[in-house]
């Protein structure tokens, strides 16, 4: 250590304002190519196709450099490397030379390794007898984070100087920190960089960066290999030898470097950190292999970073070739003594488990600042990692099966892995847990558990197939430190093992002490077919918890939020750059104090204050709802004239269904007592108000949220396009018949009062409105026309121009769809045109506008759903699309009106996909190629959609594309890769005939070891609802889950969509029309049948299940066929009746219009005494769709006919079961259910 010590004396200030001593010929031609750094005067970076072309000009420049692809991005990118050898190398080729790997970019805003990398390499182009290539391979992967690389944002690395046009993101595509990757490898650049480091082994290992934090007087910090772990020949020699001399050198040449760290407040202390194998030097490190982290100083200017850097690499790579014999002689050695000693005697080797940081012996001068002046500090180093917990080596660790996941991990990272050929019985070492400490907070998506285990020694018998992990080879001391439960890094710190782990018990993992003989098989790859389970499924380990969400569009912008910082943290959809820094545009101590002066008590504002945003942030006013308040909050400077904050409704009146017009200068809510528009301007409030609590003002009631407008959607009105006036419904309830939902969990219970028409009750009555002008005027829109008749009004829109106000009314039986239009003020009603069908039509959504006034409609009046033009006065002018395909929504069209989006079932009735209509040329281009389905969401003006993909085997990726289906990148992808290691089943999509011309879409799921000579029971899946197939190319979460599971478990699951329920065709539902049930059970029996003609089908032991829906025909089918043997019917309509009349009336008419239909489609009337197999009936209490009123009624029927059967409530829940541990339970009511009942 003295020759360490004594370097720290010769440290100088150096002079910042020129770059590193580094001599540049002004003529470019001696330097082709250039790098961007270069061309751009030191203001830009590369994008990670410049650097591909920078490499392949290398290439194409001289013969002893290659290009190697090496891997892919999250996003699809070529890792893109090139070799520099004096003569012939290919990867994995071992002889007499170093092979140095340097990594730049791991952090794509540190881009200065980056440019220094390419640098350095085009000197090597154009210098082939360099001395560092007769002793060096010299690889170069200047690009790691390919993906983080091309999301440029100027403000992706605060306070660093430069690059003026930005840089990139640290993290990758996941949104992990790929140097936080380096062993659980969840990214696959990690396991593409992996892969390369195991192949070719390298020498040197360096690891281009650029650090912040304090500041200090050099141009560049460096580090080695901390972890105790780590073979000390190694680290001496980096901390004695070679790291005192790289310095020696630096110094002398002009560059001034010293150990990586950053000082405490009162700058007494130096404080590196890190020492866990998660970073990728300590990794390294722990193969046994030199490996050097360089940190570029982010306060030196941008060109002074690259050639620090460059300088930093030339001096490593000078000292490897003058000290090329002894770096050999050293590494072999390592790696020799290892094996060895593991082999035949691993007790006299100690490994450290975990280790605490602590300062070195002797103080030393650092160069920092004081008061912005250069000032030497005498300090303490804290670098010192000692060990806090040890283990001796074992000869072996033992991974059971099940464990494949992580068995893999280590194929992937280079380790021998063996299987056991027979039983072994031994004495082996275990851990029993005795704590287990699991992090509050996530940290790279994963919640780390550190345990602490004693050890004991016991006799077993290792079954065959066990893996078997020796520790007798090169990456013996990694391995140990991974598979360890003591380990403060290892695979259960990072939730491998997270299934298994409980206090008490003992962890999965063996250990075999001594050396002996045992009779193993290699292992080159890992079956994938692990076992599912209901914990898998529903469990706080649950494969779920790790999906993927999609980001979402902010405003009417091009700008995205992912979820991943608050939604001031806005991501530009081109550059996927952070366009607004995560956090607030203000402090929450403002936002109280204005509300105090606004009128609110301390304690109200303060609670008001800390509430989130109800609207995403528009960097003008915050608006805030919650704790019995609603107010708004402006931002920055306002006029004296305006308040800071306004308390915008009553004290326990608060608002709701908040929106900004398109200019968002002025603001609509809803309140109790009406639609209310703030003028943003003014901060003048107007209320249309109802005339008393009956009447909704610009709020959607239950029935018309639910069956016309989405959902969950209870906004009732839209602002102008472009403008200030407000179309609004305003829906009286009076005439509704209320409902009461009863909790019964509370003492005394607790009532819901809904007023929710029943079929044939009365709708509420409906009226448009629109408001706006200078007077704020509200104007009705003249519906008399429709005098005398029930109306409903499921669609209203404005023009893109905002001229027109486009309303959709429809009939109460929906047997046909008016489309009106009336001007800006409201007046002036026409009628464009009726559309009908001979069964029922629904809203197909709002009409897309084109130039000259034509529109674009969506209608299913030929039996299939397509597109159509109109002119302005409603004359139909063209079909847009055609054929025996469906559109299933028109999104819109290009701002140049030219092209029209659509999705469609086109190809595949099981598969949506989004196209591009040329409406000059007529070519129609599939967006979304990938086979499966895509959730599109385009952005406010049509140039970028996020496209939600899956199919039935891969979890949902989000990929932000352009109007053109060009990727652009991934958003949110997930790291979590659990689910790819159980299953072990198929799913083949199959057709089954029908009746008639349209043949029946159907889903089969075998078991994983299926056996053609057995008979196998079947379990039918149906939900058979109108145009609501479950036969989907898609991703099922914890449903497809959970029948992979019964399939593993010896079922055989089939779904197959009847012809109403198909997305083929709106013809083929319309035999249904008055007439539940009976169409869609007779499409049911003969897929059954299709299904009982293969020989492996157990035809006395078939089961049905549904829910909703499919749960009113599970009970139907249970009734009225002989079929079945068991049946699960969840949250059931039994009596059509007992329904919404939206809903019902459009697929069935009024009941006294149809008794017939009605009486014939029931689960009642007598029906339970043809109950045929074993019934469980579940519901919700407190459904507000499905009333819990449909089973109980059933269940009167079934006991009064004598019937057994099975009934589960769930208390306090709706129509689905979404309290976690009542789902769970759930799951585990029907699974065993069929294990008893089939």
């Amino acid at each position: 250590m003295k020759l360490f010590f004594s370097l720290v004396g010769v440290l100088v200030i150096m002079n910042f304002s020129t770059s590193t001593g580094v001599s540049q010929t002004s003529d470019d031609s001696k330097r082709f190519p250039l790098t961007v750094a270069e061309s751009s005067d030191y203001q830009s970076t590369s994008k990670s196709s410049e650097v591909v072309d920078f490499i392949d000009s290398c290439v194409k420049k001289a013969n002893h450099v290659s290009r190697f692809d090496w891997g892919k991005t999250v996003e699809g990118k070529t890792l893109v490397g090139a070799i520099v050898a004096s003569k012939a190398y290919k990867l994995g080729d071992q002889d007499d030379r170093n092979v140095v790997l340097l990594l730049g970019n791991i952090h794509s805003g540190e881009c200065a390794g980056k440019e220094a990398l390419l640098i350095l390499l085009r000197e090597l182009t154009d210098n082939p007898d360099h001395p560092w290539l007769r002793k060096n391979v010299i690889l170069f992967a200047p690009n790691y984070n390919a993906d983080g690389n091309d999301r440029m944002g100027k403000d992706n690395r605060p306070g660093q100087v430069g690059p003026v046009n930005g840089m990139g993101r640290r993290e990758n595509a996941q949104q992990l920190d790929l140097n936080r990757d380096f062993s659980k490898i969840e990214s696959p650049e990690a396991r593409a960089l992996v892969r390369l480091i195991d192949t070719c082994n390298p020498h040197l290992f360096v690891d281009c960066h650029t650090t912040n934090g304090s500041k200090h007087q050099y141009s560049l910090t460096y580090d080695i290999p901390h972890n105790p772990a780590t073979a000390e020949p190694i680290r001496r020699f980096l901390r004695e030898k070679m790291m005192p001399a790289v310095t020696e050198q630096l110094a002398a040449e002009g560059t001034k470097t010293f150990y990586y760290g950053n000082f405490n407040r009162e700058h007494t202390r130096w404080t590196t950190y890190g020492h866990e194998p998660r970073y990728s030097t300590e990794y390294v490190g722990l193969r046994g292999r030199l490996a050097i982290l360089s940190e570029a100083y982010s306060y030196l200017d941008y060109e002074g970073r690259i050639f620090a850097t460059k300088d930093f690499v030339s001096g490593l790579l000078d000292y490897v070739t003058e000290n090329s014999q002894a770096v050999h002689q050293l590494l072999d050695a390592v790696d020799r003594d290892l094996v060895e000693t593991a082999s035949i005697e691993p007790s006299r080797l100690s490994l450290s488990l975990a280790a605490k940081n602590g300062p070195f012996e002797e103080k030393f001068i650092l160069k920092g600042f004081k008061d912005g002046e250069p000032h030497d500090y005498e300090c303490e180093f804290i670098s010192k990692y000692e060990p806090t917990k040890t283990t001796p080596f074992a000869f072996a660790y033992i991974v059971p099966e099940g464990f494949e996941r992580v068995v893999d991990r280590l194929l992937m990272h280079g380790v021998n892995v063996e299987r056991l050929s027979k039983d072994l019985k031994t004495e082996v070492e275990v851990d029993r847990i005795v704590s287990l400490d699991r992090a509050d907070r996530a940290f790279q998506k994963h919640k780390m558990v550190r345990l602490d285990a004693d050890r004991e020694s016991l006799k077993l018998v290792i079954p065959a197939g066990s893996y078997l992990v020796k520790t007798g080879q090169p990456l013996g001391r990694w391995v140990s430190y991974m598979l360890e439960a003591n380990s403060d890094d290892g695979y259960a710190f990072w939730n491998f093992f997270d299934s298994v782990l409980k206090p008490s018990e003992l962890f999965p993992i063996l250990r075999l002490p001594r050396p002996l003989e045992i009779e193993a098989e290699a292992v080159d790859e890992v079956p994938r077919d692990g076992q599912l389970s209901l914990e898998l499924i529903d469990g706080p380990n649950s494969l779920l918890s790790g999906i993927a969400r999609s980001p979402r569009w902010f405003g009417q912008s091009n700008w995205l939020t992912t979820g991943l910082y608050s939604d001031s943290a806005l991501i530009d959809a081109e550059s996927a750059s952070i366009v607004s820094q995560p956090g607030r545009p203000y402090q929450t101590e403002e936002v109280k104090d204005a509300l105090i002066e606004a009128g609110l008590e301390k304690e109200a504002a303060g609670l008001l204050s800390q509430c989130d945003p109800v609207l995403p942030t528009n960097n003008r006013v915050a608006v805030f709802s919650g704790d019995g308040y609603s107010a708004v909050y402006f931002i920055g400077e306002v006029d004296a004239e305006r308040p800071k904050a306004m308390v915008i409704a009553n004290p326990g009146e608060l608002g709701e269904l908040f929106h900004f017009n398109d200019q968002e200068d002025r603001l609509a809510f809803c309140t109790a007592k009406g639609l209310n528009i703030l003028d943003l301007n003014s901060c003048e409030i107007k209320t249309v108000a109802g005339e008393d609590e009956k009447q909704l003002v610009g709020k959607l009631d239950w029935v018309y949220q639910e069956e016309l407008y989405g959902r969950g959607n209870f906004k009732g009105y839209w602002w102008q396009t472009n403008g200030n006036q407000l179309a609004f419904l305003k829906l009286d309830e009076t005439p509704l018949i209320p409902f009461t939902v009863m909790d019964h969990m509370p003492v005394r219970g607790k009532s819901e009062m809904t007023n929710y028409p029943k079929a044939g009750d009365p709708n509420p009555t409906v009226k448009v409105g629109v408001v706006g002008g200078p007077d704020w005027a509200t104007k009705w829109v003249d519906l008399s026309a429709y005098d005398g008749n029930e109306i409903l009004i499921s669609g209203v829109s404005w023009s893109s121009d905002g001229k027109q106000l486009l309303i959709q009314i429809q009939n109460r039986e929906q047997t046909w769809l008016d489309l009106v239009a009336v001007n800006e003020k409201g007046e002036d009603p026409k009628l464009l045109f009726r559309d009908k069908t001979p069964a029922w039509i629904e809203s197909p959504g709002d009409p897309v506008l084109l130039n000259g006034g034509d529109f674009l409609w969506r209608s299913p009046r030929t039996g299939y759903s397509h597109i159509y033009r109109y002119s302005a006065d409603g004359k139909l002018k063209s079909a847009v699309t055609e054929g025996e395909w469906e559109v299933r929504a028109l999104l819109g069209v290009s701002k140049d009106k030219r092209y029209c989006f659509f999705t469609a079932a086109k190809d595949l009735p099981t598969e949506i996909h989004a196209y591009r209509k040329d409406l000059v040329s007529g070519d129609l281009v599939d967006l979304t190629p990938e086979k499966g389905e895509h959730a599109v969401n385009f952005s406010k003006d049509m140039s970028f959609f996020i496209d939600g993909w899956s199919d039935v085997d891969t979890t949902p990726r989000f990929l932000l594309r352009n109007c053109e289906g060009t990727i652009l990148r991934q958003f949110n992808g997930s790291s979590d890769d659990r689910i790819e290691y159980v299953g072990g089943t198929s799913t083949e999509f199959l057709e089954v005939p029908s009746a008639n011309d349209q043949p029946m879409d159907a889903m089969l799921i075998k078991p994983s070891n299926f056996d053609p000579g057995k008979k196998y029971p079947v379990l039918v899946h149906i939900y058979s609802g109108p145009q609501a197939p479950r036969v989907r190319n898609r991703f099922g979460g914890a449903q497809s889950l959970w029948h992979q599971m019964l399939a593993q478990q010896g079922y055989v699951i089939w779904i197959c969509d009847n012809q109403s329920a198909s997305y083929r065709s709106v013809k083929h539902a319309w035999p249904i029309h008055r007439n539940f049930a009976v169409n869609e059970l007779a499409d049911i029996e003969r897929g059954v049948d299709w299904l009982k003609q293969q020989a492996w089908v157990d035809a006395d032991r078939i089961g049905i299940w549904g829910w909703s829906y499919g749960g009113y025909m599970t009970a139907y089918a249970m009734t009225h066929s002989d079929t079945f043997k068991m049946g699960i019917s969840g949250a059931p309509v039994t009596d059509w009746k007992n329904y919404d009349s939206i809903y019902t009336e459009r697929y069935m008419g009024l009941p006294n219009g149809n008794p017939d239909g009605y009486l014939n489609a029931s689960v009642l009337n007598g029906r339970a005494n043809d109950l045929k197999g074993d019934l469980l009936l579940i519901h919700g209490t407190i459904d507000d769709n499905v009333h819990l009123n449909n089973t109980v009624q059933f269940v009167k029927e079934l006991q009064d006919a004598g019937k057994q059967f099975d009934l589960m409530l769930y208390p306090s829940s709706r129509h689905s079961v979404r309290d976690e541990k009542q789902s769970a339970h759930l799951r585990k009511l029907m699974t065993e259910f069929i294990h008893e009942h089939l």
